[in-house]
């Protein structure tokens, strides 16, 4: 017989290494947990997972199975965000996440716990209970499975699989306030499928942290939750606008083209540095490479992509970075290189938006500049690709799937 089977169980709760438990302020009534209190912090299968409501009382959205190998049995659950937390998965890898507090009932007794939304597809339990939600009048028995009550997964019944009803999203677009013609297309687009837009004026926005959260403050105003954050600024906007936008995403809003990634095209060698790293060919730039001699020719592609998708490509005038008035369009087929080497260098760089300006060489296609504001109305009106429904629906894809990431090169600091 056991040491803990001496306890007493008007006192004590005993529970095994695996046991039943539910979550009945999230309406799941029967999860397998493997009880480890080698973890600190407890951690629920999610996904689908969205902020929502007013940054000083944000709420999150997901969706759980809570039968493992059972992707056709859903929940949708929602609570209030008391944190956001890194932490250190099984494999080493960190990973920010949002963290709720909601009771957890076992045998029986019924207390509350912190939990973590993670995905945990690959794991054989959809939670995990840490130790920092084992009280002192609990015992585990490592020994042991299962000391407490099976449970049913009767319940699920009739929880058939599908998606979160959509919701409106907030969406910020980043600029020096003037509003340029994609911009205002955006909005118009953005507001079309439901969504509030607020034009945010890097210029005038001030970073700041209170009580160790990230806030933005605009003219006085707190700014609220933004779900994604559409950054239109160019180099002018230096480190300033980069920095605006790194602070809505430590918010929690998600951006296309992260912070990370601007920084990366912060200025011509920087740009250059990044791609040559990562074997791009590139282009000799401005300032960075004197003299003709090596320079190719100046006739080439303006190339348009959208989450690594070519939408467009039209002839680029290298004078204006690939911005140039001529609207004829390119047949996809003829151009699969040049394409190819534009999907190359937005990966490099991070950007899921991204105008690419190749040229020709005696070598092969070459990147010539990278433009993280391309101006999709003037690629809508010549060729009539919906480029920016293709980038609303990007963010609304992702706002619901956190799991898919952009994942950008090692940092190299500029000069």
């Amino acid at each position: 017989m056991n040491a803990v089977d001496h306890l007493n169980p008007a006192e004590t709760l005993v529970l095994g290494w695996e046991e039943w438990l539910s979550l009945p302020g999230l309406g799941l009534a029967a999860l397998k947990a493997k009880i480890d209190t080698g973890a600190r912090t407890s951690a629920l299968h999610a996904f689908d997972i969205e902020t929502f409501g007013p940054i000083e009382r944000s709420m999150v959205r997901f969706s759980v199975h809570p039968v493992r190998a059972r992707d056709d049995v859903v929940v949708h659950c929602a609570a209030r965000v008391v944190d956001r937390r890194e932490v250190a998965s099984s494999n080493g890898e960190r990973e920010l996440r949002y963290v709720i507090a909601t009771p957890v009932r076992i045998g029986g007794r019924e207390w509350p716990i912190e939990i973590t939304l993670t995905d945990r597809s690959a794991m054989s339990y959809r939670m995990l209970l840490g130790r920092s939600a084992i009280r002192a009048d609990i015992v585990v028995d490592p020994t042991a499975s299962f000391r407490q009550p099976r449970l049913s997964y009767r319940s699920y019944r009739g929880a058939g699989r599908g998606r979160q009803p959509s919701r409106p999203l907030t969406i910020a677009i980043v600029g020096d306030g003037s509003e340029q013609p994609s911009d205002r297309t955006i909005a118009r687009e953005a507001m079309r499928r439901g969504h509030r837009i607020e034009h945010l004026d890097y210029r005038v926005a001030v970073p700041h942290f209170a009580s160790g959260e990230a806030l933005l403050e605009i003219e006085s105003r707190t700014s609220g939750h933004f779900d994604a954050v559409i950054a239109r600024v160019g180099r002018a906007a230096g480190r300033r606008g980069v920095g605006v936008v790194r602070q809505l995403e430590l918010m929690g809003a998600f951006a296309p083209n992260p912070a990370d990634a601007l920084a990366r095209c912060s200025d011509p060698l920087t740009l250059t540095q990044h791609l040559y790293r990562q074997g791009v060919p590139v282009a000799p730039f401005v300032g960075c490479t004197p003299g003709a001699a090596t320079t190719p020719r100046l006739d080439g592609l303006f190339i348009l992509l959208i989450a690594g998708r070519m939408m467009a490509a039209l002839p680029s005038n290298p004078k204006s970075h690939g911005c140039g008035s001529t609207t004829r369009e390119h047949p996809p087929g003829s151009i699969e290189a040049e394409v190819a080497l534009a999907q190359r260098a937005a990966r490099a760089l991070g950007l899921a938006i991204a105008g690419v300006h190749v040229v020709s060489s005696a070598h092969g296609p070459l990147i010539a500049a990278v433009s993280t504001r391309p101006p999709l109305a003037r690629f809508e009106r010549a060729t009539g690709v919906r480029a920016t429904p293709a980038l609303l629906a990007l963010i609304e894809d992702r706002v619901r799937r956190p799991q898919f990431e952009i994942t950008p090169p090692p940092t190299i600091s500029a000069t």
